[in-house]
């Protein structure tokens, strides 16, 4: 049977050279047990092999639920690969309201987040990944670069499965309203239960053509949205408690907190504060008890 939680939070550890810290990592992880609140699971894609960083932090915190992919499968596409082990367990091991993806220089600040994620869910029955939605303009063009190479004639002369594969997922992803590129921004997002579920069910978990597709992880978990007919749903501050940009933070700590976020990305910078005094700031607050 499975276990019935609210919130299910991932957060992917490694690969080697990544640039994280492990205090940083466990920092990361207290956030998330501090304002996960009691109906939350913590699942860790340790993907550092050979370092092994996983064992560390599960002993550190036993009640970690620790999935570990079999070796390092690299940047990209191999990031999809190991996190779909996490995805697949995920599925298979809970009932819950939501799924919050994480970095780990991600970090949560508020509570209630669960709350809302389930209330924004209810209210959007077709939603499928929600977070920071780039539509058009540069956010877009990176992704709708690499996915236009992999499908070309040359795309199809490097790789033949896998331009097929894309070609497919494209063809259905655009049926339903999608266009190159539009993805849902990594670092933190949010997944809801009928996604998981369909990308399993549709056998497009763990597939060696997206492996080796040139797309960061978010770009092809916006694509197979789309292509099992979900939406991609705005959660980005005004609109949801969510404050994600691609590099520091999108506004100051203490403006982040009177704005009502309360799932931030990224914490290595702001103006002239690093990484360290961001993550100290937030670290405060959760010591005083808020």
């Amino acid at each position: 049977m499975k276990e019935k939680v609210k919130l299910i939070i991932t957060i992917s550890v490694g690969p080697p050279g990544s640039g994280n810290k492990i205090d940083d990592v466990i920092d990361t992880i207290r956030s998330a047990m501090y304002y996960g609140g009691a109906d939350s699971r913590i699942v860790i894609q340790d993907n550092s092999h050979p370092l092994n960083t996983g064992k560390k932090l599960q002993e550190m915190f036993p009640q970690l639920d620790m999935v570990r992919s079999p070796r390092n499968y690299g940047l990209y596409g191999g990031l999809y690969k190991a996190e779909s082990i996490a995805m697949q367990h995920a599925y298979e091991r809970y009932e819950f309201g939501a799924l919050l993806r994480m970095d780990s220089d991600a970090l949560m600040i508020g509570h209630g987040f669960a709350d809302e994620a389930i209330a924004k869910i209810s209210a959007n029955p077709n939603a499928g990944v929600l977070g920071m939605y780039f539509t058009s303009g540069e956010g877009i063009e990176w992704a709708r670069q690499q996915l236009l190479a992999m499908t070309s004639v040359t795309g199809y002369i490097k790789d033949p499965r896998r331009c097929a594969f894309l070609r497919q997922l494209i063809y259905k992803a655009e049926r339903n309203n999608w266009q190159l590129g539009q993805h849902i921004l990594g670092g933190a997002l949010v997944m809801t239960p009928t996604y998981i579920e369909r990308v399993n069910k549709a056998g497009l978990l763990h597939r060696e053509e997206l492996r080796r597709a040139k797309l960061q992880n978010d770009h092809t978990y916006s694509l197979l949205c789309k292509a099992v007919a979900l939406d991609l749903i705005d959660f980005n501050v005004p609109n949801g408690p969510m404050a994600i940009t691609w590099r520091g933070l999108p506004a100051s700590p203490q403006d982040l907190i009177e704005q009502g976020a309360k799932v931030v990305h990224s914490t290595r910078f702001w103006k002239n504060m690093d990484e360290a005094q961001v993550r100290t700031f937030f670290r405060a607050r959760r010591e005083s008890g808020k």
